[in-house]
């Protein structure tokens, strides 16, 4: 749950000016040498996110997440990457699995019960 609490979701009106498509390319590459590396996974996301590239950012994040099942906020945060893309469904099966996720936490509950009235 802590890689998944210092990405920068759901906070998607960042100013994509403080980022650019150079270190975004950068982060990938730093990723692709250690996919393992939550921390590296991490600024790629939040680098994607911040330039609103939120197709390139979730498959590393579903990925974090096969390691961390049970992380209940990770599944919201992607949920929400999916809702932004219009992937009404995907979005819908990740928000209902944090509702059912053992042990979240009742904000995360409340987050993914809302994100669901949304959809």
């Amino acid at each position: 749950m802590l890689a998944a609490a210092c990405l920068a979701l759901p906070a998607f009106a960042q100013d994509p000016g403080q980022v650019t498509q150079t270190q975004f390319d950068d982060a990938y590459q730093q990723l692709l040498k250690n996919p393992q590396d939550q921390t590296l996974l991490i600024n790629y996301a939040n680098i994607g996110i911040r330039l609103k590239n939120y197709e390139a950012v979730i498959p590393p994040l579903e990925s974090m997440l096969m390691s961390n099942p049970d992380d209940a906020d990770l599944k919201v945060k992607i949920g929400s990457l999916y809702q932004l893309l219009g992937s009404t469904l995907m979005a819908k099966h990740y928000f209902e699995d944090a509702v059912d996720t053992p042990d979240a936490s009742q904000e995360t509950i409340d987050q993914a019960k809302e994100r669901l009235r949304g959809l």
